[in-house]
Parts: structure tokens; C-alpha cells; sequence
């Protein structure tokens, strides 16, 4: 158990020291700033396993898994949302006060169709006579991105903005 503990701990070091070198240097590249972090938080577990009374080498290997699963976990969250190409070009084309006569900001797409349908399928946007409307939970989880994005300081997410208003219409 005091292997998981310790693990946990160094993760939540890493990811703290994560935003820290955001905002020091907001330029980064965030994968490489956390891999930095996190490689060094990791070296430190791993030591003080090694130094725990007796350490059986279940334990560190234990500690060491979880730690890494964390860390492969938060570098996929962070990269998965805000790094989605795909999910900023369907957000630029969900602006309030679009109709379907009008005419598209960029000729139909088969992958604007398929992301449309795959969060239609996931209940975050809802589809009612040709108008896409964002759901509570679309809402919910932009506004979850947009607070992690100024909190790790992930550059720009203009386009998440666009889900503050109900309706999305697009063609």
C-alpha cells in the first residue's frame, strides 16, 4: 500500500510542477515539459522505493506501473482534448446563428459528417431537423477543457467558446 501512496504522491508532484513550467514557460511543448517533470518525479519514486525497509521487487515494480499509468493517463487527457484538430475544426463550424441555407465556411466533409455523428452518439450535441444543438453535457465538458486549458496555460481555445450558446447550427 505504501507503494500506491507514494506513486500517487509523486504523480500529483508532477502534475503541480506540470502547471508550474506552464506558466514559467508557456511556450513549451507540454508533452516534453511534463516528460521532463515527470521523469525526474519518477527517478525520485523510484529511489525512495529502493529505500523502503525491505523492498521487494513486486513493490517497486508496483509503484513504478502506477506512476506511469497515471502519467500516460494525464498525457492523454490533456493531449486528446486539446490537441484534437478535428474537434477544433467541428467547434469552428458550430457558431451560434448558422443556418442551413447558409452557405458552409469550408465545403462538406466526410470527417466534419462522422465527428458530427460520433457526438451525436455520445450526447454531446443533438440533432433536430438539420440544426445541431449543444447538450448540457457538450457544455459541461467544454467548460471543463476551457478551465483546464487556462489552468495548464494550453494556448489558445477560442474555439471551445462557441459552446456557451445553445444552438449550433451548420448544413
Amino acid at each position: 500500500m505504501t507503494c500506491i501512496m507514494l506513486a500517487l504522491g509523486y504523480f500529483a508532484f508532477a502534475a503541480s510542477l506540470h502547471a508550474v513550467s506552464r506558466r514559467v514557460k508557456p511556450r513549451a511543448n507540454t508533452v516534453q515539459a511534463f516528460l521532463v517533470v515527470g521523469t525526474a518525479c519518477g527517478s525520485c519514486l523510484l529511489y525512495n522505493l529502493v529505500m523502503l525497509p525491505n523492498p521487494a521487487a513486486l513493490t517497486v515494480t508496483a509503484g513504478l506501473l502506477v506512476f506511469a499509468f497515471a502519467s500516460e493517463l494525464y498525457i492523454f487527457a490533456f493531449t486528446f482534448v486539446f490537441g484534437s484538430v478535428s474537434a477544433s475544426v467541428l467547434l469552428a463550424h458550430l457558431r451560434p446563428g448558422r443556418r442551413p441555407a447558409d452557405p458552409p465556411a469550408v465545403g462538406p466533409d466526410i470527417m466534419l459528417r462522422r465527428r458530427l455523428e460520433g457526438m451525436c452518439a455520445s450526447g454531446l450535441v443533438r440533432q433536430e431537423n438539420g440544426i445541431y444543438e449543444v447538450t448540457q453535457v457538450g457544455r459541461c465538458l467544454a467548460s471543463a477543457g476551457r478551465a483546464l486549458a487556462g489552468f495548464f496555460r494550453h494556448g489558445s481555445v477560442s474555439a471551445g467558446r462557441e459552446l456557451s450558446d445553445n444552438s449550433a447550427p451548420t448544413t
